[in-house]
């Protein structure tokens, strides 16, 4: 998925870092947001069995949970759209299109505002993030 599709930073998926953070960490670390790792847990599982309904998922659904909450924080973190980026494909995957449709919408809002943040803080290196950010959500739009 990372390579039609980027959603993590290389840095993210190999463990050397969180974009918050600027001292180097373990690589065994990984994120510091165990919210993505449940994400790339989410898209990375077996697929459900033929028959099952595939929305109802535990994992998917506290996954859902809990970016519904983190984007009622008072600050939004890149995060928060990483991982509606990776619910939008799991979404998209198991043939839930209207609520692929949703996640995609609430991730335009958050990218949106992520954007004029960097861009109000003169942020450059969130602003190139979000810059390729912005080709993935057109790409799962597609």
């Amino acid at each position: 998925m990372q390579q039609w599709c980027p959603i993590l930073l290389e840095d993210q998926i190999l463990g050397n870092c969180d974009y918050r953070v600027t001292e180097p960490v373990d690589a065994r670390d990984g994120p510091k947001t165990p919210v993505l790792w449940m994400a790339m847990w989410l898209v990375l599982r077996k697929p459900c069995e033929v028959g099952e309904n595939m929305g109802t998922s535990e994992l998917y659904a506290a996954v859902k949970q809990v970016h519904a909450l983190m984007q009622s924080a008072l600050e939004l973190d890149l995060a928060v759209l990483q991982i509606g980026l990776i619910i939008a494909v799991y979404e998209m995957g198991h043939k839930l299109r209207q609520q692929a449709f949703q996640t995609l919408a609430i991730c335009t809002a958050t990218l949106t505002f992520l954007e004029l943040e960097a861009g109000r803080k003169q942020d450059e290196d969130l602003l190139n993030v979000v810059g390729w950010l912005k080709a993935s959500l057109a790409m799962i739009d597609r």
